[in-house]
């Protein structure tokens, strides 16, 4: 298992469908996070993987959407606090 101190955290945050769980699949190079090919949010809760990257550290925290059309603002507000968080 990586040290934690020198893992680099990157949060992924963006609009319902721009992408975010390819992006990191395609930073990690592998199908770690599930991507769903609709137009409404389909990453619910975040979901966090750490990896070696370049010999790097990495952990991706993949978020759900924002603007989602299905959830509202107040739905959303702790799930993305949370994200954020796990972050830090």
């Amino acid at each position: 298992m990586a040290d934690v101190s020198n893992t680099k955290r990157i949060t992924i945050v963006g609009k319902t469908g721009a992408g975010k769980s390819s992006l990191a699949n395609t930073i990690f190079g592998e199908d770690e996070f599930k991507i769903y090919h609709t137009v409404s949010s389909g990453t619910k809760t975040c979901q966090s993987e750490t990896r070696s990257v370049n010999e790097r550290s990495i952990t991706l925290i993949d978020t759900p959407g924002l603007f989602d059309t299905e959830r509202s603002e107040e739905e959303m507000k702790p799930e993305i606090v949370s994200c954020i968080t796990e972050c830090v």
